[in-house]
C-alpha cells in the first residue's frame, strides 16, 4: 500500500498515552491524525478528509458520544464511519453508541489484533459492492435472527444502515439490534418480518 492509498484515521481521546498507543498500532497501515479533545477533532474535520474516527467515549467538555452526534449531523462528514473506544463494555454503553451511529465498538485497554480486525473490516465492507437487495438482506437478517448468530446480524444491519440514513428506519434497526443484544432473537425476527410485510423500506431511496 503506498503513502497517497492510505485511509487516514483521527484518533480523539483526552489521554495521551492513548493516542499514542493507537498510533502505534494503526501507523504502519494507515496515516493516523491525533486530537486530545472534541474540539481540536471538530477543527481537523473542517480542513482534513478523514477515512474513520476512532474516539474515546468519556471525554471532558464534550463526550465522544456528543462529538459524534455533531460529526454525523453536519452532511460533510456524516459518511464516515465511527469505532468507539470505553473502559465501560455493558449493555447500556454499547447501546448507546450504536443509537447515536458508531459502526463499532472496543473495550479498553486496546490491543492492536482487536483494533487492526475492526477497521480493516469497516474498509473492507465500504469498498465492496453489496449485492443483495434490500428485500434480500432483510431476509438474511431475519434468518441470522432466528439461528442466533450475532456476528452476521451486525454485519446485515450496518449494510441497511449504510444505505438508509431516515430516522424511522434507523430507529427501527436499532431496535432490532437492541432486542438481539439482550438476546431476544425471536422478538426481533417478528418484527424484521413486518417490516418486509409492510415493504416500508421499498419507500426508501
Amino acid at each position: 500500500m503506498s503513502h497517497k492509498e492510505k485511509k487516514l484515521i483521527l484518533v480523539v481521546d483526552d489521554i495521551v498515552a492513548n493516542l499514542h498507543l493507537a498510533q502505534t498500532i494503526l501507523k504502519n497501515f494507515y496515516d493516523v491524525s491525533l486530537a486530545k479533545s472534541a474540539e481540536i477533532a471538530l477543527n481537523i474535520l473542517k480542513t482534513v478528509p478523514v477515512d474513520l474516527i476512532l474516539v474515546d467515549i468519556e471525554m471532558p467538555d464534550m463526550t465522544g458520544l456528543e462529538f459524534i452526534e455533531r460529526v454525523l449531523n453536519d452532511p460533510k462528514t456524516s459518511d464516515i464511519p465511527v469505532i468507539f473506544v470505553s473502559s465501560h463494555g455493558t449493555a447500556e454503553y454499547i447501546y448507546q453508541a450504536m443509537s447515536v451511529g458508531a459502526r463499532d465498538f472496543i473495550v479498553k485497554p486496546i490491543n492492536a489484533p482487536t483494533l487492526l480486525q475492526k477497521v480493516m473490516t469497516i474498509f473492507e465492507d465500504a469498498s465492496k459492492k453489496v449485492p443483495q437487495s434490500v428485500n434480500e438482506t432483510l431476509t438474511l437478517l431475519n434468518d441470522a435472527c432466528k439461528r442466533g448468530v450475532t456476528s452476521e446480524i451486525k454485519t446485515y444491519v450496518d449494510r441497511l444502515r449504510n444505505v438508509h440514513v431516515n430516522k424511522m428506519t434507523d430507529s427501527m434497526l436499532l431496535e432490532i439490534t437492541k432486542l438481539t443484544g439482550q438476546l431476544d432473537y425471536m422478538i426481533a425476527s417478528e418484527k424484521i418480518e413486518k417490516i418486509l410485510h409492510s415493504n416500508f423500506f421499498m419507500n426508501e431511496k
